[in-house]
């Protein structure tokens, strides 16, 4: 019954998820925590992998494990390390091509978007490598289920498709390979251990399979994960971690630096170095605590109350961060005075209450309703009345009663099909839209974006406060206009890489 228990609260917190809308948005920035980001598909990942791994150590509980590390298992822990390795290298690959292909920097975010889809790629999370979702997808005629998530088609004919064929072979082969690794890690473990060992296997091994398609060797929770794993896999009691430790810090110490020193040799700004650093010290800490109350019988009372206490004040501090970013923003009251501002593309039903309300702005392409808060409500009422993710938020912009600035992007355009097709642009009253050539041998426009202050929400990006997650919505609110903007007037793929924010009256 030890698995059993897990097996069945992963499963409920599974269907919870699903059909629970109160405890998906709760319990979302917990699991961001180890999943990276706000995409309910990493999450459905890494709980679809956690039941069913609990599942297959509970039905092998009797089985009787050998004593010493049998060829079978030498073979799997190589199969798998390969099969890792062929994914990581058509991931990166997929990344440099797409780098390459496009001429541009490899250190900036890099939003692609083709037709009403979009992704985006950096080179500490790649997304080229998504591309497989889709393919895989199209073969089983499900495609169409994907399309309100990031399933790397914008890249269809951006990188040979080769790439995502590798990636699916990868994944393939890694799922079953882990999930042999992981029976035979957990059991080789005193029984009293392997609960944890279940749960560290659980968080490294789904972290690594993960990032085969969606981070890319470079992204931090590969990087700990895999060191994890490889700790995992040549250990069988916590003395066996001490000293493997003792004897190999050398490879993880100049492992990371080499790492390390390549994302300052690509960004000499620091930038890449900071979130990866910060990220990974983050995800150290879990992997930490669960192996900490996993062997803290072998920890002295005076070592097990320090340490506790240390975890105690950084996981209060963190959930403290998460809750400021996530969860308070949406549990502020709205004051009287402030407009709901719906961006309606004409792509979906229009919610009952807006259709005998007139749009103050309307275009061949977008439909703007405004609501006018007449008592105090809380933003997560606004987003659920209007069906809206909260963490995905795309058409609703919250206009406060105060004169605000104008907002806007400087950053570059690179229109992938502009050289087959004329397009002109009709810019409306309620954008600012310049583009000047950037450089005279390449295709790349110079952009300065602005947007109306009384129709687009305030962007936190340019402003000395913390950015929350309806600041990152009501950012994506501006490029998701800009993407349907272009799409009306037949740009039906660019690349737009950001490169400042900023203000003016």
């Amino acid at each position: 019954m030890k698995f059993f228990l897990p097996f069945i609260i992963t499963l409920l917190i599974f269907v919870l998820y699903v059909v629970f809308f109160p405890f998906r948005f709760y319990i979302h920035p917990l699991f961001t925590m180890i999943t990276h980001g706000v995409s309910g598909g990493k999450i459905y990942f890494f709980l679809i992998y956690s039941f069913i791994l609990f599942f297959i150590l509970h039905l092998f509980r009797n089985k009787k494990n050998p004593t010493g590390i049998s060829s079978k298992y030498l073979w799997c822990r190589r199969l798998f390390f390969i099969s890792v390795f062929l994914g990581m290298a058509s991931s990166m690959g997929s990344y440099l091509y797409y780098i390459y292909r496009y001429d541009l920097s490899i250190e900036n975010y890099h939003y692609h978007f083709k037709e009403v889809y979009n992704s985006v790629n950096f080179l500490p999370h790649i997304h080229t490598s998504k591309l497989y979702l889709y393919i895989a997808g199209k073969a089983l005629g499900i495609s169409h289920l994907l399309k309100n998530m990031d399933d790397g088609r914008v890249f269809f004919e951006a990188i040979p498709v080769y790439y995502a064929y590798l990636t699916l072979l990868s994944i393939i082969l890694s799922i079953p390979l882990s999930f042999y690794l992981v029976r035979d890690i957990v059991y080789k473990w005193d029984e009293r251990f392997r609960t944890g060992i279940a749960i560290l296997c659980c968080i490294a091994f789904s972290s690594v399979i993960k990032t085969i398609s969606d981070g890319g060797p470079l992204s931090y929770d590969f990087l700990m994960g895999i060191n994890i794993i490889y700790v995992l896999t040549m250990s069988k009691c916590p003395e066996d971690v001490i000293a493997f430790f003792k004897n190999r810090w050398r490879i993880f110490f100049w492992g990371l630096f080499v790492v390390f020193s390549f994302m300052c040799l690509v960004d000499n700004s620091f930038e890449i170095l900071k979130y990866t650093v910060k990220n990974s010290f983050n995800i150290v800490m879990v992997y930490a605590f669960i192996y900490f109350f996993t062997v803290k019988d072998k920890i002295g009372r005076r070592w097990f109350l320090s340490i506790s206490f240390c975890f105690l004040l950084f996981f209060s501090y963190t959930l403290y961060l998460r809750y400021m970013v996530y969860i308070r923003p949406f549990h502020i009251e709205l004051d009287r005075g402030t407009k709901i501002h719906y961006f309606y593309y004409k792509d979906r039903a229009l919610p009952d209450f807006l259709k005998n309300i007139k749009p103050i702005f309307n275009e061949g392409f977008i439909d703007i309703y405004s609501i006018d808060i007449e008592k105090k409500v809380k933003t997560i009422d606004i987003y659920r009345a209007f069906n809206e993710n909260p963490y995905r938020g795309r058409h609703i912009a919250i206009i406060t009663p105060k004169k605000r600035q104008a907002y806007g992007i400087i950053g570059d355009i690179l229109f992938i099909d502009l050289k087959d097709k004329n397009a002109s642009l009709k810019v409306p009253q309620i954008l600012h839209l310049k583009m000047s050539k950037k450089d005279a041998v390449k295709d790349v426009l110079q952009a300065e974006i602005a947007f109306d202050p009384s129709y687009f929400p305030a962007l936190s990006h340019v402003e000395e406060v913390r950015i929350t997650q309806i600041d990152e919505n009501h950012k994506f609110v501006m490029y998701y206009f800009l993407n349907r903007f272009f799409f009306y007037y037949g740009v039906r793929e660019y690349i737009l890489t950001p490169v400042a924010f900023y203000r003016f009256n």
